[in-house]
């Protein structure tokens, strides 16, 4: 955690940077590139409960070929994103709703 919180302190970060904890065991994880645009992609990994092996399952999905799929994704992310709780941002608004909560 110490690693996030001085990445996400670093004053050459371009963009914004929010790190969140959410309180249940995911079943999945994602990394975008451009996933909102018409040539936008997903990789998921997915976390099987019982899965003993390192070589977890994953896919790619790209978004004008599984566009389901990828807005599916997309939509478990930004609800899971939602109600996760904010610990770490550069953003100054967020720091700002962030002390106003008063979360560490």
């Amino acid at each position: 955690m110490q690693k996030l919180k001085a990445l996400v302190n670093e004053s050459s970060t371009n963009g914004s940077i929010e790190v969140r904890e959410y309180s249940e065991k995911l079943s999945f994880s994602l990394i975008g590139t451009d996933p909102y645009q018409p040539n936008g992609r997903l990789q998921i990994r997915l976390y099987l409960p019982i899965w003993k092996n390192e070589n977890v399952p994953k896919f790619e999905l790209f978004r004008d070929r599984d566009e389901y799929w990828t807005k599916f994704f997309l939509k478990q992310f930004a609800e899971i994103w939602k109600i996760s709780r904010p610990l770490y941002s550069n953003s100054d608004q967020l720091q700002t709703d962030r002390e106003e909560r008063q979360l560490p």
